[in-house]
């Protein structure tokens, strides 16, 4: 039974409980009530809740926290980037089995477009699995008892026949809460810059 009289976050919780106990759809059921009262800040959170438990709703929650964040100075996210990809199995289990960490900027002005994710470079490498963006000196201090997951390296590609984009290298894993941050970092950029236009994950072959 989802418990309307509380707020976002008991309701969140409750849906923490609930999926610890192994009841998924309960935990579903308060999740969606504690999104309708929290936004999106509570969906990015259930899709990593969803993550933490290789279920592939993470990647549904994850596109509904994107859609629901306000648009930033002419900067438009579409709800695909940075997708979880999913899989079923015979069992009727679906599951989240990995992310793109890919990222294009489609823009008028591609010399800002490029400046911006040049400048965003440094700092995604700083942005860990718990979506804590480290500044320099936090970053080599955290390097002496590693506890976290950060990209492996970023790179911006620049080829003149694609639209300009950024990859990190996290070797695939699902991390809501690390590609919530990566977007902030890249729309925040991109003001720094003064480009608007769309973010947004390149189709591949896998798509």
């Amino acid at each position: 039974m989802v418990h309307n009289q509380n707020g976002p976050e008991e309701m969140l919780e409750l849906g923490r409980q609930q999926l610890s106990a192994g009841d998924r759809d309960a935990a579903e059921a308060l999740f969606r009530s504690a999104s309708r009262a929290g936004g999106p800040e509570v969906a990015w959170r259930v899709a990593e809740l969803w993550a933490g438990d290789a279920d592939a709703r993470a990647a549904e929650w994850q596109r509904r926290a994107i859609s629901g964040t306000p648009q930033t100075s002419g900067i438009d996210i579409d709800s695909g980037t940075l997708p979880i990809r999913t899989n079923s199995f015979d069992v009727g289990l679906c599951v989240a089995v990995d992310q793109r960490w890919e990222v294009a900027v489609r823009a008028d002005d591609r010399h800002r477009a490029v400046a911006a994710l040049i400048a965003a470079k440094p700092r995604l490498s700083r942005v860990t699995d718990a979506g804590r963006e480290y500044s320099e000196e936090e970053y080599a201090a955290a390097l002496d008892s590693v506890d976290f997951y950060s990209p492996n390296c970023v790179s911006v590609i620049d080829d003149g026949g694609t639209d300009p984009r950024v990859q990190l290298d996290c070797k695939g894993d699902v991390m809501p809460a690390m590609a919530r941050e990566v977007l902030r970092i890249l729309v925040e950029e991109m003001v720094t810059a003064g480009v608007a236009g769309l973010l947004f994950t390149p189709a591949s072959d896998r798509d």
